[in-house]
């Protein structure tokens, strides 16, 4: 069923047909290597490898093969495991971990910016109060008029602060 082939059609072939290549047309060989010197690709060990649906496609399995003996005679026998499932579980996985670390980096921007937004406001706090106590004691337009700039320029930093704190 998971190849998409009716019994029949499987039933007495080649289990290579089930694969693509370069599996497709390394089987035989394997098997015969085995054979003649007991040389274990494939028997007894499970491993991850694609399969081929009927239809062409390719998906992913777990195979295990064994061998056994029966009247004498000496058979080997196939367990697949479809592993789409589980390789998509991965990837989507993969993704959520990558998005997580995503928004722990603009988390940690984040903070980052707001700390020294903050602690910016303060200073500027400070130099707009000092500003403004000494304008209370200016009588020289000209020296009140460089208070008010300078005032004014701190008031936009404040400004800049709201924005990236809002940021």
């Amino acid at each position: 069923r998971i190849f998409g082939y009716a019994a029949r059609e499987v039933i007495g072939r080649n289990v290579r047909m089930l694969m693509p290549e370069p599996y497709h047309s390394q089987h035989d060989r394997y098997v015969g290597n085995y054979l003649s010197t007991g040389t274990k690709k494939i028997i007894g060990i499970g491993r991850d490898v694609t399969a081929r649906r009927e239809d062409g496609t390719t998906f992913p399995i777990h195979l295990t093969v064994s061998e056994f003996e029966a009247n004498g005679k000496r058979h080997f026998t196939g367990i697949i495991t479809d592993l789409s499932e589980r390789k998509a579980a991965e990837v989507a996985l993969r993704e959520t971990e990558r998005k997580l670390a995503q928004s722990q980096k603009l988390e940690a921007v984040g903070q980052l910016t707001g700390g020294l937004a903050h602690d910016f406001n303060n200073l500027l706090t400070i130099i707009t109060g000092n500003l403004e106590l000494l304008d209370m004691r200016l009588e020289d337009p000209q020296q009140r008029d460089l208070v008010r700039r300078a005032d004014e320029a701190a008031r936009m930093g404040a400004r800049l602060t709201g924005r990236l704190l809002t940021f």
